[in-house]
Formats: structure tokens, C-alpha cells, sequence
């Protein structure tokens, strides 16, 4: 008698085992089936489908990220008025703006192309500022007088310029602003900041 009973106790244990498995089982082909739709409503590689691999966009990063900045500091000697001579120091920041998106990654990481040494930025951003105002319509506008002509010679010349380039992942949810270049020509040139200030002596 009292293994009837236990045997009906573990059947009932065994279907109840059972019963929570084949929940369990429509559970994750649920949810399996509720990311698969989320994922194909953001796109195929995320959140950031206005990107384009191949184009290159500015990309502004909030002060707190310094990964694409390199300042340089040096001390040099003025002198004043009366003929002192007082040190000088002469800081340069560099920073990288424009970047080329080589791939898009899952959420919002995607793979920027940058160039290798960070004081190359200035050089950088005006190569990829001059390469995407040579489109058809600008160029046909500056071939229409001879200023504009001897202009887009040197946005040739600019767009054609060397840097030698890394990749990184970088995650663009740090990114404060992200714009297309303009097509329209604003005559880009070299930049980086520059401060000088009197060293104090010691």
C-alpha cells in the first residue's frame, strides 16, 4: 500500500516536471521570438541605421571623452617691453571631428576610421571636408569662374592629402552630435586650438 502511494506521489512529481518544462519551453520561443522582432525593427547591426559604412560624418564627443584629443604643451622665453626675459607656455590641442564609419556594430558600437597620430587631426578633417564637396553640383558652381576653379584645385589637392589611419570600436552613445559633411563649400582649412600663457617661474 505504501508503495502505491509513493509511486502515484513521484508520477504526479514527474508530470508536474514535465508541465513546467513544456512551459518553460514556450517561454523562450516566446521571447525568442519577441527579440527577433525588436531587432528587426531597429535594423540588422542596431540602433544607428542612418549611418552609412563607407560615408564619413562629423562626430562630436562630450568634453569628458578625450580618446580622439592630444593637447601638447612647450615652454619657450619672451621678453617684455623693458627687456625681461619670462618663460612662455604654448599649449595646442588637437581634435579629431570627422570620421569614416567602416562597420556598424550591435546597439550603437560602430568601427571609426581616424588617423593613427592625433596630431595629423587638422590635416584629417580638412582631407575628409574637402573630398565631400566634390560632388557634381559644387563643382560645377566653382568651374564657373576662375577663383572657384583655382578653389576646387585646392580641395583636389586637400582631398588627395596623406594620413595614415587606425580603426576603434567606439560606443556612440557618447556622442553629442553627428551630421553628414557638407556638400556646399565653406573653405575648410587646418584646425586645433591654441592657448599662451606666462609659466610661472619657480
Amino acid at each position: 500500500m505504501e508503495g502505491t502511494i509513493a509511486n502515484r506521489l513521484i508520477r504526479r512529481i514527474v508530470l508536474k516536471l514535465e508541465a513546467a518544462k513544456m512551459v518553460i519551453r514556450f517561454l523562450a520561443l516566446f521571447l525568442l521570438a519577441l527579440f527577433s522582432v525588436t531587432s528587426n525593427a531597429q535594423g540588422p547591426k542596431g540602433t544607428l541605421t542612418f549611418l552609412q559604412p563607407g560615408d564619413d560624418y562629423t562626430i562630436r564627443f562630450s568634453g569628458d571623452v578625450d580618446l580622439f584629443t592630444k593637447s601638447k604643451s612647450s615652454v619657450a622665453y619672451g621678453q617684455t617691453s623693458d627687456g625681461q626675459r619670462i618663460p612662455v607656455t604654448t599649449s595646442i590641442k588637437h581634435t579629431v571631428t570627422t570620421f569614416r564609419v567602416i562597420e556598424l556594430g550591435p546597439s550603437q558600437w560602430t568601427l571609426l576610421e581616424h588617423p593613427a597620430v592625433l596630431t595629423e587631426a587638422g590635416v584629417w578633417n580638412r582631407k575628409l571636408a574637402s573630398a565631400a564637396k566634390l560632388v557634381p553640383a559644387t563643382i560645377e558652381k566653382l568651374e564657373e569662374t576662375e577663383e572657384g576653379q583655382k578653389r576646387l584645385e585646392k580641395l583636389r589637392q586637400f582631398s588627395e592629402e596623406s594620413v595614415e589611419t587606425s580603426r576603434t570600436w567606439v560606443n556612440l552613445s557618447h556622442a553629442i552630435a553627428i551630421s553628414p559633411l557638407p556638400e556646399t563649400d565653406s573653405q575648410p582649412r587646418l584646425s586645433f586650438d591654441i592657448s599662451v600663457s606666462r609659466a610661472e617661474a619657480k
